[in-house]
């Protein structure tokens, strides 16, 4: 079990990591590592674990914020079209805790 609590007490997080015994477990490494996640994640502030979660109101706003952009440039429709999937795309990313690992590494 890894926690964060981030100066001020406004911001915690708890992970619990697991692995095959308790050995490794009580190691200072895992230790280590379980706190440095909690605290990657207290950073990053994700909304949600995986982008299935995301609401569909969610969704609908943020896709409503693109296409209003894309508008206001006067793109072609395919353009625009690829540019708000880019966009779902870094929403996901800045917003979804497995999006997120996927692309630090």
């Amino acid at each position: 079990m890894g926690n964060y609590i981030h100066a001020g007490g406004k911001i915690g997080v708890l992970v619990e990591l697991n692995c095959e015994s308790d050995f490794v477990a009580r190691t200072e490494a895992f230790q280590q590592l379980s706190h440095d996640i909690a605290m990657h994640i207290a950073a990053l502030d994700p909304r949600y674990v995986r982008r299935e979660e995301v609401t569909p109101e969610m969704l609908e706003k943020e896709r409503d914020i693109y296409k209003a952009q894309a508008l206001a440039t006067g793109k072609a429709g395919s353009g625009r079209r690829e540019n708000r999937q880019r966009k779902m795309e870094k929403f996901y990313e800045e917003n979804c805790l497995y999006e997120t690992a996927l692309h630090q590494g």
